[in-house]
């Protein structure tokens, strides 16, 4: 595999941990929620990064670089991208260990609040789940009657919009058809 598919996948991936544990420290989140959000958000960047480093490595192929002469000296000149990668996986690799130390600082603190926290909203859901069970009751009637109310309307408006639709459906073939004409016709 390509370098610049590592780098970008490395990059996408510390970029979305650090974002992920960014959020859950606002949102208070617990250990177990910040730890799942930071693995779905990291692997989710890390496969964004990998397409896009894909994407360049691809076009790095094509566009090899060109050598120039500069004062008399044979210079490679190297695309912007490339050194905007370089810039960020340093920046990456140097804030690996904060980060990591960051988490570690934090947990802690986190399983604390997570423990002072649980009593408090267990006595909440017992005080709110017999207002919300009336509530449920109540409402439940007045609901059916909406949907009944509702329901000739939905039909209507679902008749009314199903030409739309298939002419959109449509359209969105046709141009998934063409765009696949045109990738394959350049790959």
């Amino acid at each position: 595999m390509g370098k610049m598919i590592w780098r970008g996948a490395v990059i996408g991936g510390a970029t979305g941990v650090v974002v992920s544990v960014a959020w859950s420290y606002r949102r208070d989140d617990t250990v177990d929620m910040a730890l799942a959000r930071a693995a779905r958000m990291g692997a989710a960047m890390a496969a964004t990064g990998g397409v896009l480093g894909l994407a360049v490595d691809r076009r790095r192929r094509r566009r090899a670089p060109a050598v120039r002469r500069i004062a008399g000296v044979t210079v490679p000149t190297a695309p912007a991208i490339d050194q905007a990668i370089d810039v960020l996986t340093q920046a990456a690799e140097a804030a690996r260990p904060r980060v990591g130390q960051a988490v570690e600082v934090a947990r802690p603190r986190v399983e604390h609040a997570v423990d002072v926290a649980r009593p408090r909203v267990e006595h909440a859901v017992d005080v709110a789940r017999p207002r919300v069970e009336h509530a449920v009751d109540v409402a439940r009637p007045r609901v059916g009657q909406a949907v009944e109310v509702a329901r000739p309307r939905v039909e209507q408006a679902v008749e009314a919009a199903r030409p739309r639709v298939v002419h959109a459906v449509e359209r969105a073939g046709r141009a998934r058809r063409t765009r696949t004409r045109r990738v394959a016709g350049f790959g």
